[in-house]
């Protein structure tokens, strides 16, 4: 049965409006990067600098899992090629060659009395948003997906030796190889059992499989000697099991299906006929990977990552089933693919992911910028703490420690995490306050991008309950002006920000400014705004205590051993100007009469800029310490408070202000005081 005339034209009028979809979507996603894209760059530039495969020079710890993809950005790096700009244009390539592959895996599994619709599987697949946001996302699920199409293609072509081989670049990209090739093994085996004897088929397979295994060995022998670990760190990072774990994939399992119904459906039917066709096997792969991806807790990334290399395969039997429903569908045949393919494509724009990609690629430019901050602030070789270790590592040059574990080997085998599956996806669930803290960082930033003064993962909450953070520590925010103040970068349809009755909302987090429109169709537009970069600064005045600060005795002995060096060394406060001290003591008072009339910002403006010009006035670091906890800011309180000790040692009410401040719990504290403020 070939294609009727009507199914030709209705198969015209899909490929312009697939087409017209596809330009849209790579016009709106062709610049966005992922902030884990830099983790993956930061290897490839210490190994280009002649460090080695390092996440940190000297620390020996594998945190990424593309070696392939690593080796492709360090050539990229090596010759002179700016990388971002580079790994884009290789994913196009690689998405073409994807689509050519497709087309030939429809032609390999198609029956050959049926060609009613022949290369709908591309309609289905190429204006995808995910499929184009992964195409030009600088990480290696492109790669990814075509080498695994590739490498199932040969194998249901027989063609041996060139399956071997993908297969084994296919794990070198990824440490799912091995697991995608024994899924493609067994349905063909399957095949191949029932055409040619299980004898046959055992030694076919049974030799692909030694083949793999020959190749994979010095791979694993390396790592080992080199990492000193037979997986993956990010393995131990990532895989926390719990409770929340299980209902993020469950969340993450319900998603890709309703984003993609018909790709299920497809699947399913297929392997409820059996295995008894080359279908089969891409059923296979599809419904073990969406298996597979609910297991290990979903992902953090935008977009369904671990789904889409599986994508094609489902695709492709989308297309199989819409021709075996046409043959008897009489004169709503050519209405069944349009219609098909409507249905798929709403249902994959249906979703939250746009929100979700333009949240990861403003997280990526905050850390952009706020790492360029730091590298101009602070110089080469001062520690940073960090959340998401990815674009603010990387363009800060400065070393860093991943809070969340995924490249660093103590957090990551840490037997602790976030039980939680609302906010917290698989790879963010890990941190470890006290050892971060033990490692004594210059700078620590809560949250992610630009950081925040507000604790959001494990670590963070962990350090914000620490009196020795608590101490050591002090806020600061620098607030960066706009690079393109109001361009235009989103609009979304509803309020995914939020809403405000003053129509819009600042986000200084990320750098953008959410404002609301209520018209027939509410929407949210989306521009550029200024970035306040949050940091947490190690006080080195005090550096001699950190080390029997250690001792958990409690901030009690702290504070004793500190009030006797401030009393000791007078070197710790300013000399005492008495001009000065009377007129920071008139500011104070106007700055109380301020906060009598409700004025709070005010008062702040104004003792902030006294204890600029004052800094020998204890009373107005007491005041600026009774405004932070006015606004609810602990930290900011504490550092307050603590300069006021450190100006007058033996002050018994600052004193016992500031034991309080520094064991508070902080949960205690926001309850009582005010709610930090969600992310976007």
């Amino acid at each position: 049965m070939t294609t009727t005339p009507a199914a030709r034209r209705a198969l015209v009028v899909l490929a312009l409006l697939g087409g017209l979809l596809l330009a849209a979507n790579c016009w709106r996603y062709a610049s966005y990067t992922d902030d884990d894209c830099y983790i993956s760059l930061r290897y490839a530039q210490n190994l280009v600098s002649g460090h080695g495969l390092v996440f940190n020079p000297g620390e020996r710890v594998e945190g990424y899992t593309n070696l392939l993809y690593v080796l492709l950005s360090a050539a990229l790096l090596k010759v002179g090629i700016d990388p971002i700009a580079g790994l884009k244009i290789a994913g196009a390539a690689f998405s073409l060659a994807t689509l050519a592959l497709v087309l030939a895996l429809e032609r390999k599994t198609r029956p050959a009395e049926i060609a009613l619709f022949p290369g709908l599987s591309l309609l289905l697949l190429a204006p995808l948003e995910a499929f184009v946001y992964w195409t030009f996302c600088p990480l290696e699920t492109s790669l990814y997906t075509l080498l695994l199409v590739g490498a199932v293609l040969a194998l249901l072509a027989r063609r041996d030796l060139a399956a071997v081989l993908l297969f084994f670049l296919l794990t070198l990209t990824r440490p799912e190889g091995p697991f995608h090739f024994a899924l493609a093994a067994a349905g063909a085996f399957l095949l191949d059992a029932r055409c040619d004897g299980p004898r046959r088929a055992f030694v076919r397979h049974g030799r692909n499989a030694g083949a793999l295994f020959v190749l994979l060995l010095p791979v694993f022998l390396a790592r080992h000697a080199y990492y000193g670990e037979w997986l993956p760190n990010t393995y131990y990072a990532k895989v926390t099991g719990g409770h929340g774990a299980l209902l993020s994939g469950l969340g993450y399992l319900r998603d890709t299906a309703l984003a993609f119904p018909l790709v299920i459906l497809a699947a399913l039917a297929v392997l409820f006929r059996g295995l008894r066709e080359r279908g089969s096997v891409l059923a296979l792969l599809v419904l073990a990977q969406l298996a597979y991806s609910a297991a290990v807790g979903g992902d953090a990334l935008p977009f369904f990552r671990f789904f889409l290399p599986v994508l094609p395969f489902g695709c492709v039997l989308v297309a199989l089933e819409i021709e075996k429903l046409a043959q008897g569908a009489g004169r709503l045949r050519p209405a069944l693919a349009p219609a098909a393919v409507a249905v798929h494509l709403a249902a994959s724009l249906l979703t939250g992911q746009p929100y979700r990609a333009f949240g990861a690629d403003r997280d990526g430019v905050a850390g952009a910028r706020a790492g360029e901050w730091l590298k101009t602030r602070f110089p080469p070789g001062t520690w940073v703490a960090v959340n998401p270790a990815g674009s603010l590592p990387y363009f800060s040059g400065l070393p860093a420690i991943d809070m969340l574990g995924l490249n660093d080997a103590a957090i990551a085998r840490r037997p602790v995490f976030q039980d939680s599956s609302d906010w917290i996806w698989a790879g963010h669930r890990r941190g470890w306050g006290a050892y971060v803290l033990s490692r004594r960082p210059t700078v620590i930033l809560f949250s992610g991008g630009a950081g925040s003064h507000h604790p959001y993962y494990l670590g963070d909450y962990e350090l914000a309950d620490d009196y020795r953070f608590r101490f050591f520590y002090r806020p600061n925010r620098t607030r960066l002006p706009a690079v393109h103040e109001g361009r235009r970068l989103a609009r979304f349809f509803g309020f995914p920000y939020g809403d405000s009755p003053a129509g819009m909302i600042d986000f200084l987090d990320v750098g953008i400014v959410a404002r609301f429109s209520h018209g027939v169709v509410p929407s949210t537009l989306v521009t550029e705004g200024d970035l306040a970069v949050c940091t947490f600064e190690r006080d080195d005045r005090d550096a001699a205590l950190f080390e029997p600060a250690r001792d958990p005795a409690g901030p009690g002995p702290l504070l004793s051993r500190a009030v006797a060096a401030w009393t000791r060394d007078l070197y710790a406060r300013p000399p005492v100007d008495p001009n000065a001290r009377a007129e920071g003591e008139a500011l104070c008072e106007d700055a109380l009469r301020r906060i009598q009339a409700g004025d709070v910002g005010g008062a702040k403006e104004l003792l902030t800029s006294a204890a600029s010009a004052n800094a020998s006035t204890p009373r107005v670091f007491q005041y600026l310490a009774n405004v932070a906890v006015l606004e609810g800011d602990l930290f900011a309180a504490a550092a307050a408070e603590k300069e006021a000790l450190r100006l007058e040692p033996g002050n018994a009410v600052f004193r016992s202000n500031l034991e309080h401040l520094l064991t508070v719990p902080y949960n205690t504290w926001r309850d009582r005081a005010t709610k930090g403020p969600k992310r976007p």
